[in-house]
């Protein structure tokens, strides 16, 4: 005996594997929530996406907890945005942009330029944007007109160039004739 084998090759154009992406993790203090996680309709802000992840509420006066903490400010790479402006920025930052919302606590703005523990951490929000998607222009404009002269226009435009500059023009005009 010899057996005479004759190859039969199948070749395939190739494989996709697809797997539900973890909704979080927990790193040390920090909540990390996998932002595609979970799914809003298209054109969605980021108050859309933080009201349905778990253990968040946002209130009719744009207070966010999580987890029972209170949200005292909202940062983009880990950088201040809109200043202060929690509701600002829930109503404006558009939702395909966020890769990742992480919330944990750090040390007061005091605490950090004097470097002297004062016990007051605050607790943020810190959206990680998708990368390509930290170096443009987004935004919106809309615009309205009715009868008697009423009309209404609001423009929101928004620049981040890398993790250097972020900039935002916020403009609303309305008239009852």
């Amino acid at each position: 005996g010899t057996t005479l084998l004759i190859p039969n090759t199948i070749v395939i154009e190739g494989a996709v594997v697809t797997a539900a992406l973890p909704q979080m993790e927990v790193k040390e203090d920090t909540l990390i929530f996998n932002a595609d996680a979970f799914k809003v309709p298209e054109g969605s802000v980021l108050e859309d996406r933080v009201k349905k992840l778990p253990g968040a509420e946002v209130d009719n006066e744009g207070n966010i907890k999580i987890n029972g903490k209170t949200i005292s400010r909202i940062l983009v790479n880990g950088k201040e945005f809109f200043s202060n402006d929690k509701d600002m920025a829930m109503k404006n930052i558009p939702t395909e942009i966020v890769d990742k919302i992480k919330t944990y606590d750090r040390a007061s703005d005091q605490e950090r330029l004097s470097g002297i523990a004062d016990g007051n951490e605050e607790t943020v929000i810190d959206l990680t944007v998708k990368k390509g998607m930290n170096r443009g222009w987004f935004g919106n404009f809309d615009l309205a007109y009715g009868t008697e002269d009423q009309y209404a226009n609001r423009i929101n435009l928004n620049r981040f160039i890398d993790d250097n500059f972020q900039a935002s023009i916020i403009g609303n005009i309305h008239s009852n004739g």
